[in-house]
């Protein structure tokens, strides 16, 4: 009995120390279990795995735990949000930022022109790096909430003016390539006419700048002229004077002249005369006939010569752009052709012709 008793007391302790065994063993697989679950790193993301449990709150199996293509710890690493996306919440994802348009991920506005980085990369297409992308010192916002321009384009309206010339400078329209609607462009009027590109009549002699041979003054030509003339009928040898025809239609109307210019006594090329004449500013041409004449005063006045065969007078055809520098012409007489002087073309006379511009203003 006592032998029976023995043995019951004894498989109950064996079976007890191998239970108490298998827990142990048990115990020792879990921890062992939880110690490679928690510090491994099984999405090899460079974080254990109990630091995304307890410390990150991120995924422990999942190496960018919000997928926009930056790895956790890069994110933990570089002040960014593992879980969001999108740290500063400017329409870009993290990896993008980073990897494709280099601007900053923890500024929604990396050149703080007031407009976010997504809104210039994926809408506007201008550069979310740089404040003014197209260079024109207006800045992105400005042109895009302000002056209505295009912020990539420093010349908005083709006008050759940039953009912050216009605003900043000339006070012009720069989505009008002619703010004044003189038909000539604002780059044209500041550069080349130096006229003024906010009025259609910059010298107000009512022609508009874009059919004004000069838009910045009321043009008035000076003609100086000079003479040589040996022959004559009347006693002391010729006393010349000459008529100007002007005009700027083809042909010219005889009676439209200039002033009658008498000079009876000078005799020499070098004691010239002079008369002004204020030029259509509308009409880039001029056209201008010279007659000269010997007078008497006991007689009809007998023409004079004034050069070129078979013809007494001086016919000239000028462009306003031809005698801005001046414009100077010799005439020698040719002294007729074929029958006597007098009666074809009257008598010798050489005559010198110098036309420059002058300004009214």
């Amino acid at each position: 009995m006592d032998e029976s008793v023995t043995m019951d007391e004894t498989d109950i302790f064996l079976k007890g120390r191998n239970t108490k065994n298998v827990i142990i063993y048990l115990v020792i697989i879990v921890l062992f279990t939880m110690s490679i679950v928690l510090f491994t790193d099984y999405d090899e993301d460079g974080l254990s795995n109990i630091s995304e449990i307890i410390v990150h709150d991120t995924d422990f199996l999942e190496l960018d735990t919000d997928r926009d293509g930056l790895d956790d710890k890069y994110e933990l690493d570089h002040d960014l949000n593992p879980n969001s996306n999108d740290s500063d919440s400017d329409g870009l994802s993290d990896g993008r930022e980073v990897k494709y348009v280099f601007s900053d991920p923890l500024n929604a506005d990396t050149d703080n022109d007031s407009l976010s980085d997504g809104i210039e990369f994926n809408t506007l297409n201008t550069n979310p790096l740089v404040a003014d992308s197209d260079g024109d010192n207006l800045s992105d916002y400005y042109e895009t909430e302000v002056s209505l321009t295009n912020p990539n384009s420093a010349d908005s309206d083709g006008d050759n003016l940039n953009d912050g010339e216009e605003i900043n400078i000339h006070q012009t329209n720069p989505n009008m390539a002619d703010s004044d609607g003189d038909s000539l462009d604002d780059g044209y009027e500041v550069y080349t006419t130096l006229s003024n590109p906010l009025s259609v009549d910059s010298d107000q002699d009512g022609i508009d700048d874009g059919v004004d041979v000069n838009p910045i003054d009321d043009v008035e030509i000076i003609i100086e002229f000079g003479f040589e003339g040996y022959l004559g009928d009347s006693f002391s040898g010729p006393d010349s004077y000459f008529r100007f025809y002007i005009s700027h239609e083809e042909p010219i109307a005889y009676y439209l002249t200039t002033q009658i210019y008498v000079d009876t006594y000078s005799k020499s090329l070098d004691s010239s005369g002079s008369f002004s004449y204020n030029w259509d500013d509308s009409s880039e041409l001029i056209y201008i006939i010279i007659s000269g004449y010997d007078s008497d005063t006991w007689n009809d006045d007998e023409r004079l010569d004034l050069g070129g065969a078979d013809t007494s007078d001086i016919m000239i055809q000028l462009t306003y752009s031809s005698i801005t520098t001046q414009w100077t012409g010799d005439y020698v007489s040719s002294y007729g052709t074929g029958q006597d002087a007098s009666y074809l073309e009257g008598y010798p006379c050489d005559f010198s012709i110098r036309i420059s511009v002058a300004s009214t203003n």
